[in-house]
Parts: structure tokens; sequence; C-alpha cells
């Protein structure tokens, strides 16, 4: 009985395992990708039942408009093999592959628990290293990656696109919406301990946004919650030290700013691109020839502007990218290619603007990009294709009982 459910669904649930892999192992959910595409292939028989035309619409057309651009550019300047486009292959492959899951829901599923077992991976880090040192997290270095099993943005952002996942299955789900509202608030405390500065402004915001746009109580009690809202962050940051320091803020303001030119690795990195941009032989409208150029240049910077050598040799070493997806379309694509991206995220807004949820994640994902070069890795490619297809691929309901019933 059990071998025939997993053989009736076993796409389904290869696609489960790749995401609940995604932050275990760097090579498992590559080699499920291409057993999903085998499958998808040899099953020729229900290929016709896949419905494609949920592919024909502008998101995914003005997605396919960049990647042709980026292609073309890399070709007429010849620095194809310099600009490691095939990273973004699952861009393209798991949409499609998003199409054939019968189970959809099945994959939000998969991030809940996924996401619960980051959380405790990362507290038994957190508890470990408190038992040995007698303090909580440190305030940078990469052993906070090492207490918490991965990088901290990333565990972040997938904790608040989890958050949202939740509450919008709560709504749905009356058996388990206590429980699943439970798991939203327990994620939430979750990153705010772990002090992940973006993911707390997301979740912030995305909460801003509902109260003041989505929900439906009086414009009386939306500025009451506001203003708790307020009182209870400013609050609860001056407690946490970590999470204050993570904010670079002191009792004076030059001194935090002082302090943020000084820790703050961004500070320096957008310097870098900003010079890069005013450099003489930079092209305003296509940018850069390549991805490759472009780390040259920023090795150059780091070189040639940091004074703290110690600290230029780790950046150089590192090779630290522009962490900000934007800026690095605008270096290497030019006016032109950051038009199309910043249209496809504007385009989406505007199409979904009336569904809470679907907003939440174009939020989560467009504050994301500020801070991190989410395209440059391959677990952020496949996050970015995994949530522009939860965004724009309806969940279509099925005969099959979920998971969690």
């Amino acid at each position: 009985m059990i071998l025939a459910t997993i053989k009736k669904h076993l796409f389904d649930l290869l696609f489960v395992f790749l995401i609940m892999l995604l932050f275990f192992s760097l090579k498992a959910p590559n080699i499920i990708l291409i057993s999903l595409i085998i499958i998808l292939i040899l099953d020729f028989q229900n290929f016709k039942k896949i419905e494609f035309k949920l592919l024909k619409i502008k998101p995914f057309f003005i997605l396919a408009i960049l990647f042709i651009y980026w292609i073309l550019k890399a070709i007429i300047t010849h620095s194809i093999l310099d600009s490691n486009y095939s990273l973004l292959l699952p861009i393209v492959i798991i949409p499609i592959l998003f199409l054939k899951v019968e189970n959809k829901n099945w994959l939000q599923y998969g991030i809940l628990w996924m996401v619960l077992f980051l959380s405790v991976r990362a507290y038994i880090g957190l508890i470990g290293y408190y038992i040995q040192n007698k303090n909580f997290l440190p305030f940078e270095g990469e052993i906070i990656n090492e207490i918490l099993g991965m990088e901290r943005p990333y565990l972040g952002f997938i904790s608040v696109i989890a958050i949202i996942i939740a509450l919008q299955v709560s709504t749905s789900i009356k058996k388990y919406k206590i429980v699943l509202i439970g798991y939203a608030i327990y994620i939430s405390i979750f990153v705010v301990i772990i002090s992940a500065r973006i993911s707390v402004l997301t979740v912030l915001c995305i909460s801003f946004l509902f109260f003041l746009f989505y929900s439906k109580v009086s414009n009386n009690k939306k500025v009451v919650f506001f203003l708790c809202s307020l009182f209870f962050m400013l609050s609860f940051m001056m407690l946490n030290k970590n999470l204050r320091e993570r904010f670079f803020i002191t009792s004076n303001y030059e001194k935090s700013i002082e302090k943020l030119n000084r820790h703050e690795p961004r500070m320096i990195i957008w310097n870098c691109s900003y010079r890069i941009m005013k450099s003489e032989d930079f092209d305003l409208f296509f940018g850069l020839n390549s991805t490759k150029e472009l780390e040259q240049r920023y090795l150059n910077c780091y070189d040639q502007t940091m004074t703290n050598r110690n600290r230029a040799n780790y950046f150089i070493s590192t090779n630290k990218n522009s962490h900000n997806q934007f800026i690095a379309v605008f270096l290497t694509s030019g006016i032109l290619g950051l038009f199309i991206f910043c249209y496809f995220f504007g385009h989406q807004f505007y199409i979904y603007r009336r569904d809470f949820f679907k907003i939440a994640m174009l939020v989560a994902t467009l504050m994301f990009f500020v801070v991190e070069n989410v395209l440059m890795r391959q677990t952020g490619v496949y996050l970015f294709a995994l949530i522009i297809s939860l965004i724009n691929i309806p969940l279509t309901k099925v005969k099959n009982k979920p998971l969690l019933e």
C-alpha cells in the first residue's frame, strides 16, 4: 500500500525532497532536479495533461525577455563563457516541473517542515555555543554561519517565506489553523532571536502592509496597532543587545554611523559599485561585458581603496559580490537590463495587488534582493525559481488529500 502510494506520487514527493534539501546539500537538489526532468520526459502519456498555458502570462514573458537580452548581449560581446548564465537554468526548468506537481500544497508543507528543521538545527548550535562561551551570539564573523548551520540572511529569508505560507495555509485548513498561526509566531520569534536584520524589517513591513491595506478593522484601530507595534519593536530592540548591535544602534548618532562604516561590509562594497559605475569605460545603457569582469573590478577596488590590508585580503579571498541584486543587474546589464528586471517585479505588484500573500512574498523577495546578490548562488536561484512559481502558478485544488490531513 505504501509502495503503491509512493509510486503514484513519486514526482510530487521528489519535488518536496528537492525543496527540503536545499539548505542541507548542494549536490542533492541538482540530482533530484535531473531525476524530475527524466520522469517528465519518460512520462509522455501524461505530458498532454500538463497545463503549459499557465506559463503564458506576462511575468514569465518579461523574465524570458530579460534572459534573451542577457544571452544576446553575452554572444555579441563574446563573453558567454564568462557570464555563468547556466547557473540560472533552474529558473526556466522549475516552473515547468512545478506544473506537473499534482499536490502543489505539498510543496508548501515541504517549506514549512524544512524551516522547522533549520530552526531546530540553529537552536542546537546557539545552545552549544552559549554553553561553551557563555555568550549568546557573536556580533559578526564567519562563526555565526557555523553556529546557525548556514548563512544568516538566507536563514532569515526562507523563515519569512515560511511565515507567509503558514498564515496562507491557515486560511484554508481550519483544522490546523491554531497550529499554523502558532508556527508563524514561533518562526517570527526565531527570526528576531538570530538577529536577521532584513528579515526582522520584512516581517514588520509585511505586518504593517496587512493592517494598513488588507485588514478590515477601523482606521482608529490601525493607528493603535501601528503605535503599539512601533513601541514593541523599539522596546525589544533596546532589550536585545545582539539585535541592537546588528542595527548599529548606540547612544550617539555619530558613533552609530562610524560603527556602521566600520563593521558593515556593504558600505565598502556599495562604494566600490559606485566607483565602477563612474568609471570612464562603463556603458550606462548596457553595463559591463560579463559577470567575470564585474568580479575582477570589485577585487581591484578592494585592493586599491581599503586601507585595512587584513580586511582587504579577506574581501579579496572571499570574492565579495555586490550584495544587492539590483546593483548587480545594473552593472552587468545597464539601464536596459535593470528596467526589465524592475518591471518584472512592478508588474507582479500591480496584477496581484489584491492578494496579500502574493504581495507579501514579493515584498520579502524584493527586500532580500536589496541586501543579497541572490542569483549568483545555486541556493538563491532555486529559491527564486520556487517563489516565482508559487506566486504565478495557481495552487489548483486536487482530489488527493493533503499531507497534513
